[in-house]
Parts: C-alpha cells; structure tokens; sequence
C-alpha cells in the first residue's frame, strides 16, 4: 500500500498541525520526518475520526500511541502510528463512516482474513 502523503497545515500560516490533504487549508506545505512525530500522527487520526464522526474512535489512537511506546518504544511506535495513517486510522481498518482503503485491502496488506 502506497504511504499517505502528510502536510503541515494551517489557516494562518503557522503550520500547527499535521494532515493527509491539502484541499481545505489556505497554508500547507510537505511535512518533513521532524514534523511527524508519534503525538502529532496520533492526534491528527483522532481529529480525522472526530471529523467523520467516528466518535467511538476519538482518543484512541493518542491512547494507543502511549501504549505501544510504553511497551515498544517510542520509535517502534512512530513506525506503527505512521502505518495507521496509510490505513486511515483504526477507523479506516474497518471501514467506519466509509474511511479506509476497505476491509478487504487492509485484510490482504495485513495477511488476515476479513
């Protein structure tokens, strides 16, 4: 599966957060490796769910993103919350709200029956 491109985006020029697209911002520009970090990724996804009304995944992956660093650590967690994005979120794994590449996609990249 083909990464998501991320920009850093913003109304006013300030570049405050991160972003899968482009269309709905005045000021974007490509993000850069410093720029996706695990809390910004994760925040981003859960912004992206509150934005779709995945409500039930609001919160998640910042709360995931603690976890894994725990256990992990921090880089493996950065690598896993930057494949999430390429799947649209734990949203975008299920399809919730029409997010995600769809469940067959996801079960085929992942190796898993859907």
């Amino acid at each position: 599966m083909k990464k998501k491109d991320l920009y850093m985006v913003s109304e006013d020029g300030e570049y405050d957060h991160l972003s899968t697209t482009k269309t709905y911002y005045k000021f974007h520009r490509p993000a850069i490796d410093k720029d996706a970090t695990l809390e910004a990724m994760a925040a981003m996804l859960d912004q992206d769910s509150e934005g779709m009304n995945a409500h039930d995944f609001c919160g998640c992956h910042v709360r995931l993103s603690k976890l894994i660093a725990q256990v992990a650590g921090r880089t493996a967690a950065t690598r896993i919350m930057r494949r999430l994005v390429d799947f649209d979120g734990l949203m975008g794994q299920n399809g919730v709200c029409g997010a995600g590449p769809g469940e067959d996609v996801v079960a085929r990249e992942l190796a898993v029956k859907p």
